[in-house]
């Protein structure tokens, strides 16, 4: 894509996928909360990125990222007082904070694509 390399949005395309399986996932926790027996569910893909910036000296490239994809796990389920596996408060703030990570990306996305625009145009429309 014009002005953006591939490695970039590379990373995009993945961070975008990984919150829109995370809101998927939540809801799906949300949907659970009453369900006996019911295992909260997760997507573990920033702890990937994490790890693969932590255990590398050297620039991210296309073929360290070619191992990371966001996937879904079953969420770690900590004590609390009502004894439910989901705790639908907690769900709900996730599910806000997913949805201004995703605007984010987007919003970012849009600058960026705006900028190459302008300068492909000179600025003018």
């Amino acid at each position: 894509m014009f002005g953006i390399d591939k490695l970039t949005l590379g990373l995009v395309n993945m961070a975008l996928n990984a919150a829109s399986m995370r809101h998927t996932t939540i809801a799906n926790n949300i949907a659970n909360a009453g369900t006996e027996g019911y295992q909260p569910v997760r997507v573990n893909f920033e702890e990937q990125l994490g790890a693969l910036g932590a255990s590398s000296t050297a620039r991210i490239s296309e073929s360290t990222l070619a191992g990371v994809r966001p996937f879904v796990e079953p969420a770690p389920v900590p004590g609390n007082k009502t004894g439910a596996a989901v705790m639908v408060d907690m769900e709900m703030v996730r599910l806000a904070q997913n949805t201004l990570l995703y605007q984010a990306i987007l919003g970012g996305l849009g600058k960026k694509l705006a900028i190459v625009s302008a300068a492909i145009t000179g600025g003018r429309r």
